[in-house]
């Protein structure tokens, strides 16, 4: 048991003087408290600070997500985003991709915390309504260019058939088709803010129904030319300016063609002795029973020819009463009637009145005609009086074509229209300047030109023909000869070929074709005209291909194997290489003339006859020694290989001229130059003594080789010439 001591009673001790004070002193632990509090609170705002901040990031990058599928979605190079709605898909856009959007707001929503989903709320909610407009307009672009391009594609459709059925010449289906097209134009300007009656509607529609015109004068032109003229003056006010001058472009040189063509046959082929008319006034028919009496009795009344009273009534309605002009004028007036008058024209008459229309039209006629003669009252119909004195009086056809041409084409008619009774009948020209003459009397200059032209395009065709036909028929007979001689020519030739022979005066050549192959006599090139058929080759080439080498004056001058290189060089004569591998050729044969001291430089008066033979046989012998060469090496040489190839052939020769120019010492020529020995070889020797020769050389260098007169010569001076 613990035991308490108590305390002893002390007294207390006063220092001396110092009075007793009480310690009631506390400690003062406010600032400590303070401070805690102030680092309490500090702790508690960086704690903040740092939530604050891991919320930013948290909610920058759940931002940068939203913006990567944004732009995952919108980039063209996604085809499962946006890309992939397109015209009319493109509505589907919408609800497809929103709930893809949401779903990944959703995504992103589930990786922040509760504070940070209040905050991405707002910041997706504003997100997700640009996104969404962005889709609408995106649907509402590509939607509305989709309905326009299938409004273009329609048009252009509708305007196609229309063009189409303008080509097959239904006009009717074409017109119903045009309207369609231009209703559904006017549709689409009405759509895009434009008023059916403004001027830029007026001019779209106008624009629409002129290609139209312009496209079927397109598709008339190539097959049916004078259709598409008629087409073309049909609906010529229908077409703006630019497409009139496209069409008539394209018409007018077809149709120029088609009139040199018919002049050049009326030329070439003979007929009536007036040229043809003028192809432009393409006939429109013939005018009813009822509206021919009018038109009869109302230029018979009017005292003017009536023939132009027909023409101007086919030019502007192809007499129809009732005819109205399409184009709609600038006044709102259509042109009306048989002789298609405007309001402001027609003198308050009913322009669907036949007989209204023809008197005023004739009256009018009379009084222009008066004014001015035919052509200046055919003018004023069409451009006024003004127009007319502009082209008639002062000449200024140029700038008025169209005025230009109506006159043209309504004298065509009215000539057609004359019936002058039957013309003369000429006979088909005899030569080409038989049909030139003739064209002369064509009077319209540019006219006469093309068909002088045509002529002469016609008569070299003809003459090409004809050569050609020559050509294939002098080959057949010289083949005929070869294969069978010992038949008589006429049986050989047959009676219809024979007499045709007969004819050209070619029965005596084809005769010593006959006899040469009867006796297997090998004919001797003439080198000199050989050798200018060759240098023709290369200098005239138009000139060389129209030979015809097989032509029995010309076979019985050349060998066969001449003229089988002439003939394979007419083949080749249009290709450059072979004309530069000739060229090269007459190269080498010119360095062997200077080798051989034969360069025609170098000829004298005296022996200039005997130099040239010897040039053209030297060219015969090079050539043949390069086509042997050919032949047995189965290539042509190589340049190296065709230089010893010329200085062989000049050894040879130079040793054959040893032979010519040294005198004859026996037989009947001794004493003369071996030189002049080569025509005695050639034309004074007795055929026996001629074929000994041939026979003896073909038998020592193969029966393929034909020996030369200074091969002739050696045999019979080695021979001694008994």
């Amino acid at each position: 048991m613990v035991q308490l001591i108590p305390r002893p009673n002390i007294p207390q001790v006063t220092a001396g003087g110092i009075p007793s004070v009480r310690n009631e002193a506390r400690l003062d632990i406010s600032g400590q408290q303070q401070a805690i509090q102030t680092l309490t609170q500090g702790a508690q705002d960086l704690t903040a600070k740092w939530q604050e901040r891991n919320d930013t990031a948290a909610l920058l990058k759940a931002r940068r997500e939203l913006s990567d599928w944004e732009v995952n979605t919108f980039s063209p190079a996604n085809v499962e985003g946006v890309n992939k709605y397109r015209g009319g898909e493109a509505l589907k856009a919408g609800a497809d991709l929103t709930p893809k959007m949401d779903e990944q707001i959703g995504k992103i929503r589930e990786s922040l915390t509760g504070t940070q989903r209040a905050r991405f709320d707002a910041i997706a909610g504003q997100w997700r309504d640009g996104v969404s407009n962005r889709l609408n307009n995106h649907m509402d672009r590509e939607h509305s260019q989709y309905i326009e391009r299938e409004e273009v594609a329609a048009i252009d459709r509708v305007s196609q058939d229309a063009v189409l059925a303008g080509a097959a010449e239904d006009f009717a289906r074409q017109d119903q088709v045009a309207n369609e097209a231009i209703v559904m134009r006017q549709r689409q300007l009405a759509s895009q803010g434009y008023a059916p009656d403004s001027e830029y509607s007026r001019a779209a529609t106008r624009e629409m129904a002129s290609s139209i015109r312009a496209q079927t004068v397109a598709g008339l032109v190539s097959s049916k030319p004078l259709e598409a003229a008629a087409y073309l003056d049909k609906y010529r006010e229908q077409m703006t300016p630019a497409d009139r001058v496209r069409t008539q472009a394209l018409v007018q040189p077809i149709l120029d063609d088609v009139q040199a063509d018919r002049d050049a046959a009326w030329a070439m082929q003979g007929g009536v002795d007036i040229p043809p008319a003028d192809v432009a006034a393409v006939p429109r028919g013939a005018p009813p029973p009822a509206i021919a009496k009018i038109l009869d009795e109302e230029a018979a009344a009017a005292g003017i020819p009536k023939e132009y009273l027909y023409a101007l009534a086919e030019q502007e309605s192809s007499f129809r009463a009732d005819a109205v002009n399409p184009e709609v004028l600038d006044d709102g007036d259509q042109a009306t009637g048989l002789f298609q008058y405007r309001k402001t024209s027609a003198g308050g008459i009913d322009r669907k009145d036949a007989r209204a229309s023809a008197r005023r039209a004739a009256q009018e006629f009379k009084a222009r005609m008066a004014k001015g003669g035919a052509q200046f009252a055919v003018a004023a119909h069409f451009a006024g009086e003004g127009g007319a004195e502009a082209v008639i009086q002062r000449g200024r056809t140029a700038e008025n074509p169209k005025t230009t041409r109506y006159i043209r084409e309504v004298e065509a008619r009215a000539a057609r229209w004359r019936g002058n009774g039957p013309a003369a009948v000429m006979p088909a020209a005899a030569t080409e300047a038989d049909a030139l003459t003739r064209a002369q009397t064509i009077t319209d200059p540019d006219r006469r030109a093309r068909a002088m032209r045509k002529i002469r395009e016609d008569w070299s065709i003809r003459d090409a023909r004809e050569n050609e036909l020559k050509k294939q028929q002098a080959e057949s007979a010289y083949t005929a000869i070869q294969q069978n001689p010992n038949q008589p020519l006429r049986q050989i030739l047959g009676a219809e070929a024979y007499g045709r022979f007969e004819r050209e005066g070619k029965i005596d050549a084809l005769e010593n074709i006959r006899k040469n192959a009867i006796e297997r006599t090998f004919v001797q090139d003439d080198p000199v005209l050989a050798e200018a058929y060759f240098r023709e080759s290369i200098l005239s080439p138009n000139t060389f291909a129209k030979r015809n080498f097989y032509d029995a004056d010309i076979a019985n001058r050349l060998s066969t194997d001449t003229l089988r290189q002439l003939v394979a060089r007419q083949a080749d004569v249009a290709k450059p290489e072979k004309q530069a591998e000739w060229a090269t050729e007459a190269q080498r044969i010119e360095m062997g003339w200077s080798q051989l001291g034969l360069a025609p430089n170098q000829d004298q008066k005296a022996d200039k006859k005997t130099r040239e033979q010897r040039r053209d046989a030297f060219a015969m012998r090079y050539r043949n020694a390069e086509k042997a060469y050919i032949q047995s090496s189965g290539q042509k040489p190589t340049p190296q290989q065709a230089d010893a190839l010329l200085q062989s052939v000049v050894q040879g020769v130079a040793a054959d001229m040893s032979v010519l120019d040294a005198k004859l010492t026996m037989g009947p020529y001794a004493g003369a130059p071996a030189a002049s020995s080569v025509d005695l070889a050639a034309g004074v020797l007795a055929p026996e003594m001629r074929r000994e020769a041939v026979q003896s050389y073909q038998a020592r260098y193969g029966a393929s080789r034909t020996p030369s007169d200074a091969d002739i010569i050696r045999y019979w001076q080695r021979k001694g010439m008994q």
